[in-house]
């Protein structure tokens, strides 16, 4: 939003002489990417309570431009002029890096410090606008013509001009917590534009970063704590190197181990093995809990670390990947301080029963667990993913490829819903379905319905396949269409029948006949159901699979089954965990 231009007036020369210091405060009521703040006149306000944890940010630019002088750039000039001075408007911006804002914290308040050296018209009432700005400019460059656009109104404010004064430009709590934090994570500055716009006269000039003396200078002032200080906003992390943090801008409370200020993480462990949490080196004397999952109330307390390393902790226990351990940070004696967290997880995949020793408690695990692992779907179902002859891996680029057969060495006359256990398949996060045609090897009893042979189909078949090795079969019966994204198809009255002939219903040479094939987007799961009648008249209903096989940590040597060679790993493999 523009200003409509104004009177033209002469040069800046005429701005009055700069006075004594008293505070001011703007609110800025909404918040934006860019920030841009409108400025006119000051109101007496003391300076607000510091935070736990503060930095003072000067400029890294300053400019202003005016109207009269449209191709004209002030960026080394030691004024800034906002309103509109004896006749011409007047713009004028500020820039901060906010780098210097620990990643480790979350914003809680800001203010913005300026010294009015004069203002106008004395004694007369002006608002002070804030406005939002569009557009990068460069303190060299920046003149009338190429100014940054300003955007929507962002706050107001009441003052009366009297004598120069300092200013503190207060963000109120929205603006302040959280968009300040935003804008340094995304690596951005804050921008600000000062604009008064009351009528002829009514202007604030205020000392630029190429004034004088440090207290006379601009100046962003932010005020931040932890942004993990309670288990309910704990920060989720995996395996860290020295991730920096500071207990003396948080608080105490929340965990059962610590005795000083404390901030909290969410692991989620990466390997089955041995989580070894570690504060050594930190700069104070720390303390360090786990518990078991994430969230609050806490869990059950893993361990509580004091004096492991000098003055500082440490912890390890096991854990099976995907895990989630909370972790507690904090001092001792109400100590607190700057450190530094490093998580790592060694695998110990044989430790079976997780006590972090491989002996004769994993035997006893291995013994109890005998037989095959669990593969996640019925035993007469056979799911994989499929990549075939000329296809791109995975199938497509982005999407996974899985087909279900049934693996009884019989023949399948239908695959079918009822009304009690409807066929059905689920995904995480989607099926894909297109419709060309492709050219049949196997012989099929289709007449008049629809047939899709795509490597990226998802479709209910009996076994046939195209002359690539793609599989065909009909979509009657679900809810779903043509290149559409479904999350979920189901049926309790179709039915996908061959006659006692077709060659498609007869099991291929590992006694699999294929009866479906899901294409889902890349690392998404997929489970549902399927009913079976096979050539011999035997039903078969509630058949589940799913892609997601549960855990078989007695399967230590990796080959799917639990039997002597578990036992041969483990004993390879005696003692602590690393």
């Amino acid at each position: 939003m523009e200003t409509p231009d104004g009177p033209t007036v002469g040069s800046r020369t005429s701005v009055p002489e700069r006075g004594t210091i008293m505070y001011s405060p703007i609110n800025i009521r909404k918040t934006g990417r860019n920030l841009a703040i409108g400025l006119v006149g000051a109101a007496a306000m003391p300076l607000g309570v510091m935070g736990s944890g503060f930095v003072f940010i000067p400029p890294e630019a300053d400019s202003c431009v005016v109207q009269t002088m449209p191709d004209t750039n002030y960026g080394s000039d030691p004024n800034l002029l906002a309103g509109d001075v004896v006749g011409s408007y007047c713009y004028s911006y500020l820039r901060f890096d906010l780098s210097g804002i620990p990643e480790y914290a979350t914003v809680t308040s800001a203010e913005i410090y300026l010294f009015f050296g004069s203002c106008g018209p004395p004694g007369e009432t002006s608002t002070v606008y804030a406005y939002e700005t569009q557009g990068a400019w460069a303190e060299s460059t920046v003149t009338w013509t190429n100014r940054p656009t300003h955007a929507q109104l962002l706050g107001d404010m009441q003052d009366s001009c009297g004598t120069p004064s300092a200013g503190y430009l207060y963000l109120d709590e929205p603006a302040a917590n959280g968009f300040l934090s935003t804008l340094r994570d995304a690596g951005q500055p804050l921008s600000v534009a000062l604009w008064t716009g009351d009528g002829p006269g009514h202007y604030s000039g205020i000392y630029s970063k190429e004034w004088g003396t440090p207290g006379e200078r601009p100046q962003l002032h932010v005020h931040y704590a932890a942004a993990n200080d309670e288990p309910s906003t704990a920060k989720a992390i995996g395996n860290v190197t020295a991730l920096p943090f500071d207990t003396s801008i948080a608080t105490s409370g929340g965990g059962g181990c610590t005795t000083g200020p404390n901030v909290w993480y969410c692991y989620t462990a990466t390997c089955q093995g041995t989580a070894r949490v570690s504060l050594c080196g930190s700069s104070y004397d720390t303390m360090l809990a786990a518990y078991e999952e994430c969230g609050a109330p806490l869990g059950v307390i893993l361990g509580c670390s004091d004096d492991d390393c000098g003055a500082q902790s440490e912890l390890a226990f096991p854990v099976e990947a995907g895990d989630q351990i909370m972790i507690e940070v904090g001092g001792d004696g109400g100590a607190s301080g700057p450190g530094a967290l490093t998580i790592e997880c060694t695998p110990c995949p044989k430790d079976v029963d997780r006590d972090g020793d491989v002996d004769f408690g994993d035997i006893l695990g291995v013994i109890g667990s005998w037989g095959p692992c669990p593969t996640g779907s019925h035993p007469g179902l056979w799911l994989e993913e499929y990549v075939g002859e000329g296809w791109v891996p995975n199938g497509y680029q982005g999407l996974t490829t899985y087909r279900l057969s049934v693996n009884l060495d019989a023949q399948v006359l239908s695959v079918f819903g009822l009304a009690g256990t409807p066929l059905t398949a689920s995904s995480s996060d989607g099926f894909f379905h297109n419709d060309p045609f492709g050219d049949l090897t196997a012989p099929l009893d289709l007449t008049g319905v629809g047939i899709w042979s795509n490597q990226w189909d998802t479709y209910v078949t009996i076994g046939a396949t195209s002359s690539a090795g793609d599989a065909t079969g009909l979509s009657s019966g679900f809810q779903q269409e043509c290149n559409n994204l479904e999350w979920s198809f189901s049926s309790d009255s179709a039915g996908w029948f061959v006659t006692p002939d077709d060659a498609q219903s007869q099991p291929d040479t590992d006694g699999r006949v294929l009866v479906a094939q899901f294409v889902v987007a890349e690392g998404a799961s997929i489970d549902g159901v399927v009913n079976v009648l096979l050539g011999d008249d035997t039903m078969l209903t509630g058949l589940y699979f799913n892609s997601v096989a549960p855990p078989c940590p007695a399967d230590v040597n990796g080959d799917h089954t639990v039997d002597f060679g578990d036992i041969l790993a483990l004993i390879g493999a005696w003692g602590p965990c690393p």
